[in-house]
């Protein structure tokens, strides 16, 4: 919706409503009613709200992928990530730690927590080892290619003399893929028995969320770097195989049928 995605801008821009207001030569009170729904914008408001944030008026017009859009998006192999990154950012947007690092390690464990339960990754994506920690391989093709149709917009900023992106989500997440996959995973053939307890993937993505969303970057990456998977993989650059998961440390483990290993 119009009024969350201006919402949105703002916050990620750490403005205030009254800095917006003063910008957009309204009141504070007006922007928030603006941003709560309570009354609508005027279009002369909507451009400068457009001008303010750099993006187009059409994308804060947008309400989401409509259904030819849906069709075309899901032809596009990166579909699954696209919309687990749209997904991610809006929940955590606006939290004074939710920077690109973050939420690499953030997909980072969605996918190899759930390859414990599954063989298989909700994103299907390949993970590469990287400094600050574990990456999806074309993350920043990904991140280039959602700019450019206008689903995200990523804002920068300087921090002792590093450079922390964020990514501002302009367009709704669509995850109905997500019941797809755990259909899938719940079907019984000669070399696959789902467990009886498997999670659906929206559980392992709010179980993430709920376990390291509040972390600093810092903190994360330093946590996944004693990540078995990362770990043992031996050059910067490398595909991390998620195979590797199987051999976690106890602490790392979410699926507890594998603490009947010699984790323990």
């Amino acid at each position: 919706m119009m009024h969350q995605k201006i919402k949105a801008l703002r916050t990620a821009a750490n403005l205030s409503q009254e800095e917006l207001a003063n910008a957009m030569g309204i009141s504070r009170v007006a922007v928030s009613q603006i941003e709560l729904w309570e009354r609508a914008i005027k279009t002369e408001e909507l451009k400068k709200v457009a001008d303010i944030f750099e993006v187009d008026v059409n994308d804060l017009l947008g309400s989401g992928i409509s259904g030819k859009e849906k069709k075309i998006s899901q032809k596009d192999k990166n579909y699954k990530l696209k919309q687990l990154i749209l997904y991610v950012s809006s929940k955590l947007l606006g939290k004074q730690n939710f920077w690109e690092t973050l939420l690499n390690k953030l997909l980072y464990f969605i996918d190899f927590d759930y390859y414990e339960w599954t063989w298989s990754m909700i994103t299907d994506e390949e993970y590469v080892k990287l400094p600050y920690g574990p990456v999806p391989k074309c993350m920043k093709e990904v991140i280039e290619d959602m700019q450019n149709k206008w689903q995200i917009k990523v804002a920068s900023r300087q921090y002792f003399g590093r450079i922390q992106k964020t990514i501002i989500p302009l367009v709704d997440s669509d995850i109905d893929f997500l019941d797809t996959i755990d259909a899938d995973n719940h079907k019984i053939d000669k070399n696959y028995t789902p467990y009886e307890d498997l999670p659906h993937p929206k559980k392992i993505i709010k179980e993430t969320l709920d376990k390291y969303g509040s972390w600093s970057a810092d903190s994360l990456s330093n946590w996944s770097h004693n990540d078995v998977p990362y770990q043992s993989t031996k050059k910067i650059g490398e595909t991390i195989s998620p195979g590797l998961v199987f051999y976690r440390k106890q602490w790392y483990i979410v699926n507890p049928h594998n603490l009947l290993d010699d984790n323990e």
